[in-house]
């Protein structure tokens, strides 16, 4: 009886220990996920998602870390493909235990996973820039930058400034290009701008030539061009061959160095919305804060970054870690809350302030020109 009774004592007293060692285990380290496409088409802005992301751990944890804890990465690539966002998103929750969440470039992507994240309580800022996902009244999500609609708001604005009447909106067909189609609409509405014509460009596809005939036969004052980075450069080059010799108008994805180097001469003129431009040298920097983050880049990848996602993913994990500091916990609803009263974070999109602004952080933006394959600040009253 002695025998069995001891046999028990131990068999529980190993498992309290098994279970003190993997408490122990899970509360010596931050566990942020990310999910973004890190192969296909998009693998280059999004690996350069996960290199800002890291960047910013790699900041954090050699100044002592967070609570007296380091952050680990983990990711997973979500291919570009809503269902593989989901299934990303659902593994790092159940299996990893995540306390926090970086979110894909793929606003769709953000959207399809969004109620998994709400479910757990789990906080996620976004680097995707598409309003929607912020319109459907989650309460743990987050973005790092402006979305497109200021963007739009900012661009129609000007060709308003600039007595343009008719515009012809070019846009990728996906959730990302139609809601910026929707967006250019509407703000051209507004400031007494019509539409004229509305072209879209099948996913993968690379010949334009017969969405943009029918714009150039349309003959509008300027053609607005709503696309991710890989199409920006041939949509812009192509326009140019077909005879296009009008105002040509774009979003953030402008301010890539692959997009003007791809586009060439044809770039000259174009005026896009952008949260920040990237330099080709550290020195070119506009920033302190920017120029801190080139240098830990170059540092660390032996490069400069093309274009602005891992601006993006950088300023999302000092987001999630002033909401941990904060909040002084790791429980995703402390987080959250404390994301919420974010009203003074200096980060490389401008000073955040989510303060009753349902999961945005930023109301303003700027608008750029391009001239011999550099980024100028535009000002559409001196035209």
């Amino acid at each position: 009886m002695f025998k069995k009774t001891l046999i028990l004592l131990l068999g529980l007293m190993l498992c309290i220990s098994v279970s003190i060692m993997c408490y122990a285990d899970e509360d010596d380290v931050i566990r942020i996920g990310f999910y973004g496409p890190l192969t296909g088409n998009m693998a280059a802005p999004g690996n350069e998602s996960l290199e800002g992301t890291q960047i910013a751990v790699d900041e954090i944890n050699a100044a002592g870390g967070l609570l007296g804890k380091q952050i680990e990465v983990i990711a997973y690539d979500d291919k570009s493909s809503p269902e593989q966002a989901v299934k990303a998103v659902t593994r790092l929750i159940e299996a990893d235990k995540v306390h926090a969440i970086v979110g894909s470039l793929h606003s769709g992507n953000i959207l399809v996973s969004a109620p998994v994240v709400e479910k757990a309580k789990i906080p996620e800022v976004g680097v995707g820039t598409s309003p929607v996902w912020l319109q459907q009244g989650y309460e743990y999500l987050f973005r790092s930058l402006q979305n497109t609609g200021v963007g739009a708001k900012a661009i129609m604005k000007a060709a308003k400034e600039m007595d343009l009447k008719t515009i012809a909106i070019l846009y990728l067909d996906d959730e990302y290009g139609h809601t910026g189609e929707q967006d250019v609409t509407r703000e051209a509405e507004i400031n007494g701008l019509k539409v004229v014509a509305k072209e879209a460009i099948p996913v993968n596809d690379s010949d334009f030539t017969g969405q943009l005939v029918k714009i150039i036969n349309a003959k509008p004052d300027a053609l607005f061009i709503f696309v991710t980075t890989s199409y920006f450069g041939p949509a812009t080059k192509q326009a140019r061959q077909l005879g296009f010799d009008k105002q040509i108008f774009g979003c953030e994805s402008y301010a890539s160095q692959s997009v003007k180097d791809i586009a060439g001469e044809a770039a000259n003129g174009v005026v896009f919305f952008a949260t920040y431009i990237v330099p080709r040298r550290i020195e070119d920097s506009y920033d302190p804060l920017l120029t801190e983050f080139l240098k830990a880049y170059m540092d660390r990848y032996k490069k400069l970054p093309d274009e602005s996602l891992s601006f993006r993913t950088y300023d999302a994990v000092n987001i999630i870690a002033k909401g941990i500091i904060d909040s002084g916990s790791l429980d995703g609803t402390a987080i959250r809350d404390a994301i919420e009263n974010i009203t003074d974070l200096k980060g490389l999109a401008g000073v955040f302030n989510f303060k009753g602004n349902n999961g945005e952080g930023l109301d303003d933006i700027r608008l750029w020109i391009i001239k011999d394959g550099k980024d100028y600040p535009f000002d559409p009253s001196k035209i």
